[in-house]
């Protein structure tokens, strides 16, 4: 019996953070799926999460992780993830992270903007 290869490319960090997800597939508009969850660990390249409904690899992903320490032990961050779900087993969802960047925590995503509506014309006298 050989030894299980480890595929990982970074240090996982087992914390327990907030997180909010959105999952869309890939090529296709609208969301599969919004909600809740937790991390299961961390690392610099992908996160593993708890979550309640198992979605296929491919699914794209975008995550706001509730960081535990605030920039300047004042303002509240996010981490603001892109990726895809690569795996799915007893453990959790992994998600293969793609892009990363720290914001401000909002609680999630932004609101979608609300399309413009045109101005009426004002009547002239």
């Amino acid at each position: 019996m050989g030894l299980r290869s480890e595929r990982r490319m970074g240090r996982r960090f087992p914390l327990k953070m907030d997180v909010v997800y959105r999952l869309t597939l890939r090529g296709q508009e609208g969301i599969l799926s919004e909600g809740t969850s937790q991390t299961v660990n961390i690392s610099h390249s992908g996160v593993l999460l708890d979550m309640e409904r198992p979605f296929p690899p491919g699914v794209a992903a975008e995550l706001m992780v509730k960081w535990p320490v605030a920039a300047e032990e004042v303002t509240p961050l996010q981490l603001h993830l892109l990726g895809s779900v690569v795996r799915v087993d007893q453990r959790g969802t992994a998600v293969k992270v793609s892009r990363h960047d720290f914001e401000r925590w909002q609680g999630g995503f932004a609101p979608a903007a609300a399309p413009e509506k045109p101005v009426p014309e004002s009547a002239s006298a």
